[in-house]
């Protein structure tokens, strides 16, 4: 498949990786759009943030098409959701939380990236 093709060009590296625990306790948190890798020097490739607890109003991942502002994918931050993604492709934001009440809606959110080995 196309997608096999691209992560055996693009190989990771089997020791570079980065991570960040973000923790949304309270209304107006949000991410603008972004793609995580913007080029230069930075080595992230691929990736893979993973819901660990939190159930707020808001605070929805969303994908962008490329060059349109036009939202093509949007997944909640419930427990257990797994998104994967190209750091160096894909658009995306996290829309504002509007509600976080308590402990049971605070939304932890691991995020790992995959790097490239330095050329």
């Amino acid at each position: 498949s196309a997608l096999a093709a691209e992560a055996t060009a693009r190989p990771l590296s089997q020791s570079k990786q980065t991570n960040k625990l973000a923790v949304c306790d309270a209304p107006g948190a949000a991410y603008p759009k972004h793609i995580d890798n913007g080029g230069g020097d930075d080595r992230r490739l691929l990736t893979a943030i993973l819901y660990l607890s939190g159930a707020p109003a808001g605070g929805h991942f969303r994908a962008y098409a490329p060059e349109k502002d036009a939202v093509v994918a949007e997944v909640a931050p419930a427990p257990g959701a797994f998104l994967c993604f190209w750091s160096d492709r894909l658009v995306h934001d996290v829309s504002e939380v509007t509600r976080c009440a308590g402990p049971d809606e605070t939304r932890w959110a691991l995020t790992v990236w995959l790097c490239a080995d330095a050329d």
